[in-house]
C-alpha cells in the first residue's frame, strides 16, 4: 500500500448493512485513547506494529493477524508504544438487516481475541480509489461477509487450540497450585477469556479443571503405588501436609485416599 492511504479512513454508506465503516490507517508510536465505549461492533486487525488493548483485565498484546471483536458497550482502551498500522471494521447491531452482526454476537460474547487471517485482495478492495458504484459495492460487502466468517472460525480453530494448550499446562502443573491469572498469562488471554473458553470446552471453571486434574493424578500415585506412603504421594501431589490432601481428594472421590486404596485392594483380590 502507498504512502498516500497510510492514514485512509472513510465511511462506504453503498456497503451492504450492517456494514458501517472502516478504516485502515497507522498509530505513531506513543499515541494512546482513555477507555471509552461505543454503539457499534468493532473490529481491529492488526497488520504490522503492536497494539496494546485494555478491556478491565489488563493490557494485551496484539501482534500481527492478531484481531480484536469487541461488541457494542464494553469500556475498552487503546495504546501503541511501538507504533502500529491495523484494518478497523465496524457493523451497527440495530441496522443489520442481513443478520451479519447477529452471527458475530452468538459467536462472540465478549471482548475476543482471535489470530485469523485477512483474506487476500480484501485490502486492496478497500482501499481502491474513487466511490464504488452498486456492483462494487455489492462485492465489496461480500469480501467484508467472507472476513468476517474468516475471523469466527478463527474462534473456534483458537479455543480448540488454547483447549489443547491449556489441558497440556494443567498436567504439567498437576503437582503444584496454579493461579487462574498464571494459566491466562501462560495463554495469553484474559481471565475471563479463561473462564469462558473452560465453561464452554469443559464445562466448569478454570480452578476446577486444574483440580480435577490434580486429583485425576492424584488417585493414579494411590493405586499405582500401593507400598508408597501416603503423606509422600501428598508431597507429590504439591500438597504440605496429609490433611489438605485427604480433604481435597475426598471432595474430588468421595473417599479419603487411605479408604480409596483398601476398596481398590479388596477388589483386586
Amino acid at each position: 500500500m502507498d504512502s498516500s492511504r497510510a492514514h485512509l479512513s472513510f465511511r462506504l454508506m453503498e456497503t451492504p448493512r450492517p456494514y458501517r465503516e472502516f478504516n485502515v490507517h497507522r498509530w505513531p508510536a506513543g499515541r494512546c485513547m482513555a477507555a471509552h465505549s461505543h454503539d457499534f461492533l468493532q473490529f481491529i486487525h492488526v497488520l504490522d506494529g503492536v497494539l496494546e488493548v485494555d478491556t478491565g483485565t489488563g493490557w494485551r498484546a496484539m501482534h500481527p493477524g492478531c484481531c480484536h471483536v469487541l461488541p457494542p458497550s464494553h469500556d475498552h482502551a487503546l495504546r501503541t508504544s511501538l507504533g502500529h498500522r491495523q484494518f478497523g471494521l465496524n457493523l451497527a447491531p440495530n441496522d443489520d438487516t442481513r443478520g451479519v452482526a447477529a452471527a458475530v454476537l452468538a459467536a462472540i460474547d465478549g471482548p475476543a481475541f482471535i489470530d485469523t487471517q485477512i483474506p487476500d485482495g480484501l485490502l486492496a478492495a478497500l482501499t481502491s480509489d474513487g466511490v464504488p458504484g452498486t456492483d462494487a459495492a455489492l462485492r465489496l460487502g461480500a469480501a467484508l461477509d467472507h472476513y468476517v466468517l474468516t475471523v469466527i472460525d478463527g474462534r473456534d480453530h483458537n479455543a480448540s487450540e488454547r483447549g489443547h494448550r491449556l489441558l497440556t499446562l494443567l498436567r504439567e502443573h498437576r503437582s503444584c497450585d496454579l493461579s487462574v491469572a498464571s494459566m491466562a498469562r501462560h495463554l495469553d488471554i484474559s481471565r475471563a477469556g479463561l473462564q469462558r473458553l473452560c465453561a464452554t470446552r469443559f464445562g466448569c471453571g478454570a480452578a476446577h479443571l486444574h483440580q480435577r486434574i490434580r486429583m485425576t493424578h492424584a488417585a493414579e500415585l494411590v493405586l499405582g503405588h500401593a507400598k508408597r506412603s501416603l503423606s509422600a504421594i501428598a508431597t507429590d501431589c504439591g500438597y504440605s501436609d496429609l490433611f489438605h490432601f485427604s480433604h481435597a481428594f475426598k471432595r474430588a472421590h468421595g473417599l479419603a485416599p487411605s479408604r480409596y486404596r483398601q476398596q481398590f485392594a479388596q477388589r483386586e483380590v
